[in-house]
């Protein structure tokens, strides 16, 4: 009985230390793209967003959407809107507006190649 009782306050320690991770790392994000540094806020935020933090994901799908430069990326754009969707969360309606506006502007490989990545990201990050 100890033992499952240690089992699950450490599984419980454990999961809290995630969150709390999670959502340092998304303030981080946020707070290096509010300063210009773009490159920053992808690490952070991507990290965030793979601990599974919702908030996370959808900022990160907005910053590969809309940054300049090298951090944009309209295929990993595409799939975390489709984790975001596929959670139903409060920003759902504009995750749909992302992907529609990705959808005018990408190529039919690029197309592709999100709905592969789409598959895997919401098998490991839709939770």
């Amino acid at each position: 009985m100890k033992l499952i009782l240690a089992t699950i306050l450490s599984l419980v320690f454990s999961a809290s230390t995630l969150a709390s991770e999670a959502v340092e790392l998304r303030h981080k994000g946020v707070e290096a793209a509010s300063k210009g540094d773009f490159a920053s806020a992808q690490k952070y935020l991507d990290q965030s967003a793979k601990l599974g933090f919702y908030t996370a994901q959808v900022e990160y799908a907005y910053l590969l959407e809309s940054s300049p430069g090298s951090v944009q990326n309209s295929v990993e754009s595409y799939a975390w809107y489709k984790v975001v969707i596929a959670r139903a969360g409060a920003d759902t309606k504009f995750a749909k507006e992302g992907l529609a506006r990705l959808t005018k502007v990408m190529s039919e490989a690029e197309l592709n190649q999100a709905k592969e990545t789409t598959t895997k990201y919401i098998e490991q990050y839709a939770k």
